[in-house]
Parts: C-alpha cells; structure tokens; sequence
C-alpha cells in the first residue's frame, strides 16, 4: 500500500535498492507484448480460441501452442532486455534483474485442440510453465543472468501434471 516494498519501491542503492523488473511490467504481461488494438486484427490465431463461442477471444490470453506466435514472443522479450538495459545504463541505474512473462489476469484460456491436449497432459500450470520455460531457454543463451518471471496462482496454483518444472532461469511468483 505505501509501496515500500518491490517493483514500486523507489529505494535507492544506498539504502539496499529494489527488485528491479525490465518491461513491460512486473506482471500480466501477455496483453502488454501482443497489445489486442495492434495484433489481434492480422493474427488472430495468436490468442486464444473460445469453444463455447467459437470465436478468437480479444481479451489478450494468448494461444501458447502457436508457434509462430511463440517465436515472435521469443524476439519481442529479448529487444525488451535490450531497452532496457540501454535505458538503465543511460540512467546509471543498475540493470533490472527479472523479466514478466505471465499470462493476463482474465479468464478465457485456449480452448483450441493443440492447448486442449496440453491441459489434459501437463495440467494448466504445466501447460502455461512449458511456454515460459520455451522462451526462458531461448533467453538464457542470449542474456544467462536474466531471470524470468512467472506467476502462479488462480488456475496455475495446482502443480503440473507431468514433469515439467521451472527452467533454471524461471522465478516462480506465488
């Protein structure tokens, strides 16, 4: 409340700093790196795909078996460690430790065939982990002291159903 703690702390490294997270924000940011009113127009494939209503959902859940998708995303985390390195280095500040890549705080997950068969093997929390670890390893070769970060809670509170864990360079926020 008094934002005395975490990303919103403005402590200075005198006083111990901050966990510092690059962009585009600390948390939820799947709407932020695939902005609806910018992809949803020419990919709709890349979000998530409601059975009941047999439609694309704009809300900015993403379709996380697309792979096309996947290797954009892949891009859009890495040029957003870069800006942010460059601003941080500009600014003489230390350079943020953690990257989001968390799924938006809305419900509407894929319902597509590809995601369908993922939940029914790796559970939703495996299923999302599996996406994020794709990118934090692809991240790791690039930047291996980049931390990404994930969320887990709401559907992903319960454990993956297979084995699938966290890659070395994947922080779990609960």
């Amino acid at each position: 409340r008094n934002r005395l703690n975490g990303h919103f702390s403005y402590t200075p490294p005198e006083y111990g700093d901050r966990i510092k997270y690059g962009k585009p924000y600390h948390v939820h940011t799947f709407s932020r790196y695939f902005p609806i009113e910018k992809y949803f127009k020419e990919h709709p494939e890349w979000y998530a795909w409601s059975m009941k209503k047999n439609v694309r959902i704009d809300n900015g859940q993403l379709c996380l078996s697309n792979k096309e998708m996947l290797e954009v995303f892949k891009q859009k985390v890495k040029d957003s460690i870069a800006a942010s390195y460059k601003l941080s280095d500009m600014r003489g500040e230390t350079r943020p430790e953690f990257f989001s890549v968390s799924l938006n705080d809305v419900e509407g997950l894929c319902e597509c065939n590809d995601c369908t068969q993922q939940y029914k093997e790796k559970g939703q929390s495996g299923y999302a982990l599996a996406f994020v670890n794709k990118i934090a390893d692809y991240i790791s070769n690039i930047y291996p002291e980049v931390n990404i970060e994930t969320l887990v809670y709401w559907q992903y509170r319960v454990p993956p159903l297979d084995a699938t864990r966290p890659a070395k360079n994947v922080m779990i926020r609960l």
